[in-house]
């Protein structure tokens, strides 16, 4: 659904807002609130693949209003809630994944040049 558009756009399809069936039937029809995470983790994953082309990975989602922040504040809030469920093969992956965005160049706090460090980087 729309308001998961953060969470997994780049590994399932989302229905706009005006698209959305009435709550009531999203069991039925296989919707979920928030998605299954794998759905997201497929997501960081292609994200995290992006080597850089960061700017097509977000393009399709500026006109509703996710941004880099948005993007990774869903995610990892996602990832806490959901730590304990994971595998242990997940968990030791996450870590040497490039899913922390820094600032590449500071233009006013706008997030437009930006690249994904993983938590384990010596990069400074």
């Amino acid at each position: 659904i729309d308001a998961d558009r953060a969470l997994c756009w780049t590994s399932t399809p989302i229905l706009r807002k005006e698209d959305e069936p009435p709550r009531l039937m999203w069991s039925s029809l296989g919707i979920q609130s928030p998605p299954d995470i794998t759905k997201s983790l497929a997501h960081l994953s292609t994200l995290s693949r992006s080597r850089g082309d960061y700017e097509s990975a977000f393009q399709s989602v500026e006109s509703y209003g996710i941004g880099v922040l948005m993007t990774f504040d869903q995610l990892y809030t996602r990832l806490t809630e959901t730590w304990s469920k994971l595998s242990p093969r997940v968990q030791a992956a996450l870590p040497t994944m490039s899913i922390v965005p820094v600032l590449t160049s500071e233009d006013d706090g706008n997030w437009n040049n930006f690249m994904l460090l993983s938590p384990t980087s010596r990069r400074v």
